[in-house]
């Protein structure tokens, strides 16, 4: 499963989040991600606590087509990959903090 980093400030509701514009992403070891509907993703955002310790964000979810994005653009519309230009990753409602 690919872990890649999101703005968690970017949260569309309390279990979801903006996760790329396009397809493909590069994941935290700098390799291409390709995404498509239902696959499982691994998110990751850096944070610190009060104190300025690590104190990260971390979520496991599911890649879905972005629903909101593109009033413009045909529901569903493939691109060259064969996927939204926009995806955003749905989780449980836990989300974890890693140090």
């Amino acid at each position: 499963m690919p872990r890649v980093y999101v703005d968690f400030n970017e949260m569309l509701s309390e279990n979801i989040v903006l996760l790329s514009r396009e397809d493909i992403k590069k994941d935290a070891e700098g390799n291409a991600a390709i995404f498509a509907e239902g696959k499982a993703v691994s998110v990751y955002m850096d944070d610190t606590d009060a104190e300025g310790r690590p104190d990260n964000l971390i979520a496991d979810g599911t890649s879905e087509l972005n629903p909101y994005y593109g009033s413009e653009r045909k529901a569903g519309a493939p691109t060259q990959n064969g996927f939204s230009r926009s995806i955003l990753v749905r989780f449980g409602t836990n989300r974890t903090k890693r140090r």
